[in-house]
């Protein structure tokens, strides 16, 4: 169907001036509630367009090819279409400041492909003379809007465009882009003191990994440039390419802002076209994150702010759509100080704001690189490393006053958080120390009980007798910076060798009693013999021995795997047999009074 609003213009002059403002559109059902195509000088302000339906094409206001319009001050929600986003824009050089672009619904999965796209803007080329196309959109709440395609927030196709001071929450790209989707080879974007929060993608391809997490997706682009915008993860995984052109893209990580949550008044809570965006509050409450955190270079940002106020109203420009009104009769300072100005790795950093005219009501917040925030006016970093080296801010929010100092600190690198081991070798054996480290260059220093010193990175005792027990400590030294670390070596004592006996000789099928005896408390015995003997008692006996079970039989004493030599024993078994004896006599007829000699003869092992 037509458009409730339509107006096109075929080489108009310059002169030519069109005005809507102070317009509700809405109820109306076609292609567009408000087309405008080829016009100059067009000022769309102070508008109410909303419960648009469109099957067939966009959503409610498309825009293609206008020269010198302003869309300012406008209310666009809840707006319902299957191509491109509410506000969705083909070309021209337009201006996008201070409207509310919110629960809008665009259904469809990319209906005339990869061009379409977008859930609150989309921001496109009008083709034939994309070099004159640039977007300035600045100052605008883009919030709780849902595309089926990409750029939850705002899309952008092969266009050049200045995204500032937006807050943009709260969308949903079932896609990828959940804040922006950036596509085309020839698109130059500089997106600047943005608020990203709360944004989602839905379909769970894309959902997991960065692509979950990044709020900017870039398909292709010419140049992209992400800095001063505040949001929850950093930078690599707040911007994603992910498509098959090159291009150039550059963020500022140390001065984006990462933080938990922005410090919204009362923002909605959940990323969802049905939660209502218009009612929210996206003005900053008086805390770190977004005020005076922002910058106006190459930006040229509006005099006023999406409310109306006054920018700059601080030092620098507040990130976001809001600028937090402070107060002009500050008389307070804050000194920024550490501990050391210089450390090492592994140390701990100790930060100290001092102040002067500041109330004791004052909150404080210190935030220096890796994204580092710590509230209170004192604080604490520990087991630094070099990242962490850099600019460290103090802030000082006092009723509407903010104070701010600075002081730089230099992290020399030093030894890694190494690790130390060794080994509980028994008296006379082997004390191993190991230290294991990734840093190269290192000079080592160990000290330890009995006078044991040492200057390699792993070392060793031998035969270590018990005094060679207790604490070793090592050192590791890089340049100025040193660490340490220490160990409890535990030398094991030695059992006392056993004394062994046996009740042998004794017959086959008799019981073979072996017995040790130690001194040493609680130990454990270990027997070996012939005939495969072996047991771990300290009595232990045979059974029926045999003459095989005959020979040597040792024992030595084991205490917490510590082993005493052995000591032995002879076993004698002798062979059971009937002994029986034969008598004769020498005359053996015995005759009264002559001498007879009687001979007695063992036979069987017997004894005479």
């Amino acid at each position: 169907g037509q458009s409730a609003v339509f107006f096109a213009g075929f080489n108009p002059p310059i002169t030519s001036y069109i005005y809507i403002h102070n317009c509700k559109i809405f109820n109306n059902d076609s292609s567009n509630a408000i087309f405008g195509s080829n016009e100059y000088n067009l000022l769309f302000e102070n508008n109410e367009v909303f419960q648009n339906y469109s099957d067939t094409g966009f959503a409610a206001v498309q825009l293609n090819g206008d020269n010198h319009c302003t869309v300012r001050n406008n209310r666009i929600y809840r707006n319902t279409g299957v191509s491109c986003a509410a506000l969705s824009c083909g070309g021209g050089q337009i201006n996008i400041i201070s409207n509310i672009i919110c629960n809008n619904r665009i259904t469809n999965n990319g209906w005339c492909g990869i061009t379409d796209g977008g859930g609150g803007l989309r921001l496109g080329t009008n083709y034939g003379s994309n070099n004159s196309t640039f977007y300035t959109v600045q100052n605008n709440i883009i919030a709780n809007n849902y595309t089926g395609f990409y750029g939850g927030g705002i899309y952008i196709w092969d266009a050049d465009a200045i995204i500032a001071n937006n807050t943009i929450v709260h969308n949903v790209a079932f896609v990828g882009g959940k804040g922006i989707q950036i596509t085309g080879p020839n698109a130059i974007v500089n997106i600047k003191n943005n608020i990203f929060y709360g944004n989602v993608t839905l379909d769970t391809g894309t959902a997991s990994g960065v692509l979950g997490t990044s709020d900017v997706g870039i398909i292709s682009a010419y140049s992209v440039s992400f800095n001063y915008n505040w949001m929850v993860y950093p930078f690599y995984k707040e911007v994603y390419g992910y498509g098959i052109n090159f291009y150039t893209l550059t963020g500022d990580t140390s001065n984006n802002v990462v933080g938990s949550i922005p410090y919204f008044v009362a923002p909605t809570l959940t990323a969802s076209d049905t939660e209502n965006a218009l009612t929210a509050d996206f003005s900053l409450m008086f805390k770190y994150g977004c005020i005076n955190m922002g910058d106006t270079a190459q930006i040229f940002p509006p005099s006023y702010d999406y409310a109306g106020s006054p920018r700059i109203s601080g030092s620098k420009l507040d990130i976001g759509a809001y600028e937090y009104p402070l107060a002009t009769n500050c008389q307070g300072t804050i000194f920024a100080s550490v501990s050391h100005d210089t450390l090492c790795a592994r140390d701990t950093l100790f930060l100290m704001a001092y102040d002067t005219m500041v109330s004791n009501s004052a909150a404080y917040t210190w935030a220096g690189p890796g994204n580092v925030t710590i509230q209170g006016q004192n604080a604490l970093l520990i087991d630094l490393d070099t990242s962490l080296a850099g600019v460290y801010f103090a802030y000082a929010f006092d009723t509407g006053c903010i104070y701010t100092s600075s002081v730089p600190i230099t992290v020399r690198p030093g030894p890694a958080n190494f690790s130390v081991s060794s080994n509980s070798p028994c008296v006379g054996d082997t004390l191993k120390l190991n230290v294991t480290d990734t840093v190269t260059g290192l000079l080592w220093q160990w000290v330890g009980p009995n006078g044991f010193s040492d200057t390699v990175q792993s070392t060793f005792k031998a035969s270590v007798v018990l005094a060679d027990s207790g604490q070793y400590i090592v050192a590791a030294v890089l340049g100025i910076c040193a660490a340490k670390d220490t160990i409890q070596a535990f030398i094991k004592p030695m059992p006392a060798i056993p004394t062994v006996n046996s009740n042998t000789p004794i017959c086959v099928g008799d019981t073979l009693q072996l017995h040790a005896n130690d001194s040493t408390f609680s130990i454990s015995y270990q027997w070996q013999g012939v005939n495969s003997f072996n047991d771990t008692i300290q009595d232990p006996a045979i059974l029926n021995a045999q003459l095989v079970d005959s020979g040597q039989y040792m024992v030595r004493a084991e205490l917490n795997g510590c082993y005493s030599g052995y000591d032995t024993t002879n076993a004698i078994i002798n062979d059971r047999v009937t002994p029986s004896v034969t008598i004769t006599s020498n005359p053996s007829v015995i005759v009264p009074g002559q001498s007879t000699i009687f001979t007695a003869t063992a036979v069987n092992g017997g004894s005479n």
